[in-house]
């Protein structure tokens, strides 16, 4: 994008100062906080000026949108495309009515989270009731609601319902209800404000139908202007309390790009290893279940309804892209695959692999599949993709270079495989799922890099492996137990003439039985000695009780 381009000083500056001003002000919604602090946005943003944002802004924007490209293989930013869209219409109907350069709260959220669920405009009540709104995302989050009041100057500021009392009875708390009658009179107005507002407001959220319930209850023998200010007090704690929560789980901001799409679910195990030469690779093993490359309901309804018929296979693309820490793409690699539709079931892909070499730059590594429905070229004897029905993408960041140092012990990352009968363990299939069961014939290979020779060149060294499972307890079993753990550490110890070793070892499930799922956790440890040098890889894995 140019105006970030400018920021970075990439580009020669065009835009004008307001139009940057805009532009921060709708970016610093949906922004990470310590970010914002970093780049100095509010300030630039409040003050107008440019020269209070940090030298680095620019560049770090860009990195941070490169980070939150949805879909890396296609050469647009489909977020950034959005939030563009986004922008233009806060702009036209939410900006602040003492700065125009700016978004009010409204135009926030809707830099966050775009159009809600549902919105309702001074509730759809009496004109008194101007001057408020009420937005509910409730396809996104079950705390995602936000309650707005017109306050001149700033627009729309978020608030809570309660609010409307303050602005029409001058404070929160109602401190001037009092046993007079002016003050009984207030009350009633009070409690008739209150119903109103949550009658309107109790079938979009249950808290918000407590609360009505509460206001129809008065059976306590107490004057009605101390029970209007009990249950003000009441109400705006509650309210409080539901900010709090919404500010805790809510995400900061939300794409809808995508949406449509079946999202599928990648398996991925990025192994690095070192070549003979000590350079570091990177053996990259990825799979889907095959179920989770179906459309959606929804989507297949609209596929149909324009002519299009489910097809006996699917086209797979793939792409596995190298980045470098700012996301920045350094090498791509793409293919694709035909895959038949034999409907449902615990079916997986077979398990792809690509390797490359991990070079100065390259830090992290993004995969993206694409599934598309296909139809027969007949003529040509091939397919042709007919419209694509689900994606996915997975990112891994760290990827750090092995040490190529000869004085110190390294060892490769941990390779899950799974064996069969009959097939030598070290032909078993590469296994990138995290979910395993007590049937799972999984064994874990790596490689040892380094090994210090004795006084009889041969090297000596220990392989610990740890094995800890803990079992989840539910109920009152859980209340009083907690988590239960195992831990089961065995030991090997070998002399060898070479100062690497490739290393195999299959692990038993069959005994572990339970009905609750595991988190299992596999540790090895190498400890060279000779050297008494040490290096630790772990794996870990979920397992899931059988059927």
């Amino acid at each position: 994008m140019q105006l970030w381009d400018e920021l970075a000083g990439t580009a020669e500056t065009s835009f004008p100062s307001f139009e940057f001003v805009r532009h921060l002000s709708a970016l610093e919604p949906i922004l990470p906080d310590a970010l914002v602090d970093e780049l100095g946005l509010e300030n630039a943003i409040k003050d107008g000026d440019l020269r209070a944002l940090s030298s680095e802004a620019g560049k770090k924007i860009q990195d941070w949108w490169r980070g939150n490209d949805p879909f890396p293989a296609t050469p647009l930013n489909e977020r950034m495309i959005e939030h563009l869209r986004r922008f233009e219409f806060a702009f036209d109907h939410f900006v602040r009515t003492d700065d125009a350069n700016r978004l009010d709260d409204r135009g926030r959220i809707y830099m966050r989270y775009g159009r809600p669920t549902d919105a309702y405009p001074n509730f759809g009540m009496e004109k008194r009731f101007s001057g408020t709104a009420y937005w509910v995302y409730s396809r996104f989050h079950e705390n995602a609601d936000f309650f707005f009041l017109y306050r001149q100057g700033d627009g729309y500021v978020l608030g809570t319902p309660a609010d409307v009392l303050s602005r029409d009875f001058g404070g929160p708390g109602l401190a001037g209800l009092g046993p007079t009658e002016r003050g009984q009179s207030k009350a009633e107005d009070v409690m008739g404000i209150l119903e109103n507002v949550y009658g309107e407001l109790a079938h979009l959220r249950s808290r918000h139908g407590i609360i009505l319930s509460d206001l129809r209850m008065q059976s306590a023998p107490i004057p009605l202007h101390s029970y209007a200010l009990k249950v003000v007090n009441d109400i705006e704690a509650t309210e409080r309390q539901a900010a709090e929560r919404r500010e805790e789980t809510v995400p900061r901001q939300r794409t809808h790009v995508g949406d449509e799409l079946r999202s599928i679910p990648i398996a991925l195990r990025p192994i690095r290893r070192l070549n003979p030469e000590g350079e570091t690779t990177v053996d990259v093993y990825w799979s889907a279940a095959a179920r989770d490359l179906q459309p959606l309901d929804a989507m297949r309804r609209q596929l149909r309804s324009s002519g299009k018929q489910p097809s006996s296979s699917m086209l797979l693309a793939w792409t596995v892209i190298q980045e470098a820490t700012n996301f920045e793409q350094q090498q791509r690699h793409e293919g694709r695959m035909l895959v038949r539709n034999r409907g449902g079931g615990d079916a997986k892909l077979p398990t792809q692999h690509l390797s490359f070499s991990l070079d100065e730059q390259t830090s992290q590594l993004a995969v993206q599949l694409d599934a598309y429905w296909t139809e027969m070229l007949k003529e040509a004897n091939r397919v042709r993709p007919t419209a694509k029905v689900s994606s996915g993408v997975v990112r891994v960041d760290s990827l750090a270079s092995l040490t190529a140092n000869p004085g110190r012990l390294e060892i490769s990352d941990l390779l899950p495989r799974t064996w069969t009968e009959g097939v030598p363990i070290t032909e078993a299939a590469a296994y990138p799922f995290q979910a395993i069961t007590p049937s799972t014939n999984l064994a874990v290979e790596f490689d040892i890099y380094h090994l210090t020779y004795n006084e009889n060149d041969q090297t000596d060294y220990t392989v610990e492996y740890r094995v800890r499972r803990s079992i989840e307890r539910s109920g009152l079993g859980g209340l009083f137990r907690g988590d239960s753990e195992s831990e089961t550490v065995v030991e090997t110890q070998t002399t060898s003439a070479s100062r690497t070793s490739n290393e195999f070892v299959d692990l038993d499930l069959g005994d572990w039985k339970t009905d609750k799922p595991q988190d299992v956790t596999i540790t090895v440890t190498v400890t060279d000695n000779v050297s008494r040098q040490t290096a630790t890889r772990s794996l870990e894995f979920r397992m899931l009780p059988p059927r």
